[in-house]
């Protein structure tokens, strides 16, 4: 396995680094105004037969706790594995620049009864919690996804398919995404996991 001395010794190595790092700093510096944007732009109310079974609880801070438990874990674990946090990390921008485009084309207003999601973390940098347009395709089922993609341990692999899936029902029972919104995630995910797992190699 490679060492983080000699991951950055490679180029491929060093341009993943650099993506990330300018990413990240658009990222905070135009997201907050896009989502505002987003926020004001008219769209699609859609009918959604699952989420008409389900009754809204909010259910965000057992959102929260396993969406971070997920991160956190994999930075302790893989943390002396380079290739796979920055294949990781580099997936998860690309991911997100691929949802600036599909906020803006398929703005969806948000669905009835949707139930505020309480996250600290994301209001601080991106929106309000009262931002109920952050819908396709889901975030937070792509951060998932960007974790569980290039995980190399099999356990770990496994305990993070089981915990995608638990957030993507819980998203739903808290009505802040459509069931499309959910299901279109690991297809997007998987799209710039496999571009950027390419890069590195």
């Amino acid at each position: 396995m490679l060492t983080w001395k000699e991951a950055l010794q490679q180029t491929r190595y060093r341009y993943l680094l650099i993506y990330i790092v300018v990413s990240a700093i658009l990222f905070f510096a135009f997201m907050p105004p896009y989502f505002a944007f987003i926020e004001g732009k008219p769209g699609r109310l859609l009918y959604d037969p699952l989420l008409e079974l389900l009754p809204a609880h909010d259910v965000s801070l057992a959102i929260f706790l396993i969406i971070h438990a997920v991160i956190w874990s994999t930075v302790a674990v893989n943390f002396r594995n380079p290739k796979m946090i920055l294949v990781a990390l580099s997936s998860y921008c690309t991911v997100n620049y691929i949802r600036v485009i599909t906020l803006y084309i398929f703005t969806l207003e948000p669905p009835a009864g949707w139930v505020i999601m309480h996250d600290p973390i994301v209001s601080l940098i991106a929106y309000e919690p009262a931002f109920a347009k952050d819908l396709f395709f889901s975030g937070h089922t792509a951060t998932l996804m960007v974790t569980l993609l290039p995980e190399p341990n099999v356990i770990f692999k496994r305990i993070k398919i089981v915990a995608t899936i638990l957030v993507a029902i819980l998203l739903l029972i808290q009505h802040i995404h459509y069931t499309i919104d959910v299901v279109a995630a690991p297809f997007f995910t998987y799209f710039s996991y496999k571009f950027m797992e390419r890069l590195a190699r």
